[in-house]
């Protein structure tokens, strides 16, 4: 259930969710930015809202200052 709704049916492309790993599942070829602006382009967000939505998630988690290390 998600949000009230069973999804256990519906394809994982149509799920509204995602998984967000701690550890091991990073790009290492891409910074901390291009890392969380990924799954972004993969759903062809435009580059003006992955710009302020990965901005939000590196405000949020205190690590805008590292947004470019590898």
């Amino acid at each position: 259930m998600f949000e009230g709704r069973r999804i256990n049916d519906l394809p994982p492309h149509k799920r509204n969710v995602n998984t967000a790993f701690q550890r091991y599942a990073l790009f290492p070829h891409l910074n901390v930015y291009e890392n969380i602006a990924f799954g972004l382009r993969v759903k062809n967000a435009s580059e003006k809202e992955i710009l302020k939505r990965v901005g939000v998630i590196l405000i949020r988690r205190d690590i805008k200052s590292k947004k470019d290390i590898f």
